[in-house]
């Protein structure tokens, strides 16, 4: 019996005081992103595995979560950063570490690249990440957060080569980067800032 069926036999019962312990029952298993995900899991796999007659497991690996750490001090010293742009600037360069895109404006299906392309929702997000509600401002986001993008990890920013170091997907104890990898990144990328952005990130100015 499903949940909607069982809801409406204790509601013909007079027995709604049920009903609502059991939505507050998934409620807060909605809000658990480590439950939510587990569930979505596995009724798909059970969903698929019907249709397809098939058994066992759909995901390679088990749900897991990291904790993302704010930037280091000199980093939001110079470029104004915090937890949640790093987070942003991570998910953006998903499509670049999978090989799908050389630049993240590029990947249609990023919130940099919608942002770039001009969509409304996705440059207030960003704006969001900054605290700038002014639209207006959008020039000056855009720089800061490509910026960041291009030069996260590295407190010296791009190599004489032009390539940019960008936090590793891999983690060590869950919070922490393992690592700093190279990422194809031009000096093009890099020049196509407003120069007194250029100039303020080599100086180490903020």
């Amino acid at each position: 019996m499903s949940s909607h069926q069982q809801w409406t036999l204790w509601r013909k019962q007079g027995l709604e005081s049920l009903v609502q312990a059991d939505l507050e029952r998934l409620r807060a298993r909605m809000y658990d992103v480590s439950e939510f995900v587990k569930t979505v899991k596995q009724r798909f796999s059970q969903w698929y595995n019907r249709r397809e007659g098939r058994a066992g497991t759909l995901w390679e690996d088990r749900f897991k979560s990291v904790m993302i750490e704010p930037p280091s001090h000199a980093q939001r010293e110079r470029q104004g950063v915090g937890a949640l742009a790093t987070m942003a600037a991570y998910i953006d360069l998903n499509a670049v570490r999978a090989g799908l895109a050389s630049d993240p404006k590029d990947y249609r299906w990023c919130g940099y690249g919608e942002a770039v392309a001009g969509r409304k929702r996705a440059r207030e997000g960003l704006a969001a990440v900054y605290g700038v509600e002014n639209q207006e401002r959008w020039r000056t986001v855009a720089a800061r957060y490509r910026l960041m993008v291009y030069a996260t990890g590295t407190e010296s920013g791009l190599s004489e080569s032009g390539v940019a170091l960008v936090l590793a997907d891999e983690f060590r104890d869950g919070n922490v980067p393992a690592r700093q990898e190279p990422l194809p990144c031009t000096r093009a990328a890099f020049e196509a800032l407003p120069g007194d952005v250029r100039e303020r990130f080599f100086r180490g100015d903020s």
